[in-house]
Parts: C-alpha cells; structure tokens; sequence
C-alpha cells in the first residue's frame, strides 16, 4: 500500500518544496502579490491553490501519456519548436534567479538574526544545494519527503498562532483593488516557470494517473492552504508588515524564542527545498549525460546565481519576479488550454 502511493506523494513534496521557497515562507511574496490588496488577496491565494493542482495534474500527466522527458520536449511540443525553444531559454534565466533568491535570503537570513555577513549565509547554502543536487533525483525526492511535513505543520502551527495569539490590532478594512487580479496571475505564471520544469524532470517516475493527481492537484491545494495560513497574520498586522523584508519575521517579539527558532528551522527548510528545486531544474535544462558533467553543471548554475544573489533578495523578489511573470503567462496559458491527448 505505500509503496502504491510512495511516488505520487514524493512529487507532491518536491512540487510544494519548490513553490514554497523564502519569498513564500518570510511572507515576502504574500506580502508583495496578496496581503497589501486586503481581503481580496486572500481569496487570491485560495484561487491560485487551486491553478497550482490544475497545472501540475496536467503537466505530469501529458508527459507520461506521450512518453516525453524533460521541460524542452514538453515545451516544443505544446508551443512548436521556436517559440519553444524562446521559452525554455527564457525559463532556464528565470530558474537562475529563483535559486539566487534562495541565496540572497539565506544571506538575509543570517545577517537579521546572528549579524553574519550576508555573503556568508550565501555559500553555506551554494554548498549544502551542491552537494545535494549532485546525488540527483533520489536525493532530491528523499530531502523533500523528509522536510514537506515539516513545512506543512510548521507553517499552520505558526501561521496560526500568530494570528490567534493577540488581538489587540487588527488590519483596516480595504475594498477590492482591481491591481490583485493582475498580481494573482504574475504570482502564478512565474511559479509556473519553475514548477513546470521541476515536475517535468520527475516525470519519469509516473506509473499512470494516481500518480500524477497525487502529486500535482495534493501538491497545489496544500500550498493554497499553507499560504492562508501565513497570509492571516500578515493581515491582520499589515502596519508592522507591509514594507520588511522578512515579514513573519517582523511578527515575532523577544517573548516569543521558542516559536522564532521554530520558524528559523521552518523557513530554512523552506529555502533549501526551493534551492535544490530550482537548483535540479537548471542543471537538468543543461542535460548533463554523466555524473561528472553534473557537478560541473551545478557548479556553473551555483556560479552564476551567487552572482545575481549580491542584488538582495527583496529587489530580486520585487523586479525580476514580476518581469518573469509577464513572460510566463503565456506557458500558463498554454498549459490551462492544453488537452491531454493533444498530439505533438
């Protein structure tokens, strides 16, 4: 019996270890795309949950029913081969940004709480994705499958927490914005960048349908619910939490050190999923044909977003994120249009 659902609740960690990274677990995407439109936002972030299981359901399933096998065969297959090939490069520059992103936070992460040097926080984390992604896909389902549950049960417990423990303030009440339809999609179609390569790199592990429901539509409706329960508190607080860089973070006073460390491990749990996500999915654009060329890959892919992570990550969060949601919704539009038994 668990070995029958083994494969598809090992996607479905990856899936949500790759969309959950540091912009998602600090609140700093929350922040950025939902919270500050108010109540709508939130139901912004149910919405997007659900967009999440849709697309990672048909992307695993399409790939095992034509027998394709990695994110460019899917994408020149759904797209044609130019405007397939456009997107895979585009993708491939955005997967870079995304683990740099995990760098810079980590490098943020260590500066806020300890006062280390941000470039310090930076390569532990070049190192541990490194040597990590090196044991390939084995490695990356086993990382997964064993901190999800984590991030699962830690982000509700904390989420929730902050926002029952007080109730002193609570958020002014804001109307609609129109503004949150167009940040919801951005939201989504960059996520869908990343995700879709990751899942296609799994892919090959599908045995037929179970597998792909478990691991895209469970994998997108637990993040849904995940980013509820951190987007609560993020509202409720919206004047203490609008302009942080880490804003659950920012919630957590000096009488609260037992749920502050909970949530350090939580959310470097968090960044490590995402950086090993994002990480895999680069060197696997590459095509490494051995071991050997794989460390090399990953070494060049780490080079290059250590990089790009000096920036800082609320910039990168802030401007590149958006630019690469422009250009991904055309893949998510694709995607959501795209019938399964579609020939290539």
């Amino acid at each position: 019996m668990r070995e029958k659902y083994f494969t598809g609740f090992s996607i479905a960690a990856v899936y949500i270890g790759a969309v959950m990274g540091a912009g998602f677990a600090t609140g700093q995407e929350l922040m950025q795309y939902f919270v500050r439109f108010g109540w709508a936002g939130l139901l912004g972030i149910g919405a997007c949950g659900g967009i999440f299981a849709l697309v990672g359901f048909k992307v695993l399933y399409f790939m095992h029913l034509h027998g394709l096998e990695s994110y460019r065969d899917f994408l020149r297959c759904i797209m044609g081969k130019r405007l397939g090939a456009l997107m895979e490069a585009f993708g491939f520059c955005f997967i870079i940004a995304l683990y740099s992103s995990m760098l810079a936070a980590t490098g943020a992460l260590f500066y806020q709480l300890w006062g280390l040097n941000r470039l310090t926080g930076t390569l532990i984390m070049f190192v541990i994705c490194s040597v990590l992604v090196g044991g390939g896909v084995k490695s990356l389902s086993a990382v997964n499958m064993l901190l999800c549950p984590l991030l699962i049960g830690g982000s509700a417990l904390v989420g929730l927490w902050l926002y029952f423990g007080s109730v002193e303030v609570f958020a002014p009440d804001m109307g609609l914005d129109d503004n949150i339809f167009g940040s919801a999609i951005v939201y989504v179609s960059y996520n869908i960048i990343s995700g879709t390569s990751l899942l296609c790199a799994l892919s090959k592990q599908i045995r037929g349908i179970r597998d792909a429901l478990i691991g895209g539509v469970a994998g997108g409706i637990i993040v849904g619910l995940i980013g509820l329960a951190l987007a609560l508190p993020l509202y409720k607080y919206l004047d203490i939490t609008l302009n942080a860089e880490l804003p659950m973070l920012k919630l957590m006073g000096g009488d609260m050190e037992l749920i502050k460390t909970g949530y350090v491990i939580l959310l470097l749990s968090a960044i490590v999923t995402t950086a090993m996500g994002n990480c895999y999915s680069a060197v696997d654009c590459l095509s490494p044909k051995n071991t050997k060329e794989r460390y090399i890959c990953t070494l060049l892919v780490g080079i290059a977003a250590l990089l790009l992570a000096q920036i800082g990550f609320q910039n990168i969060v802030n401007r590149l994120y958006y630019f690469f949601g422009c250009i991904g919704l055309v893949e998510l539009t694709v995607i959501i249009n795209l019938r399964l038994k579609n020939k290539c």
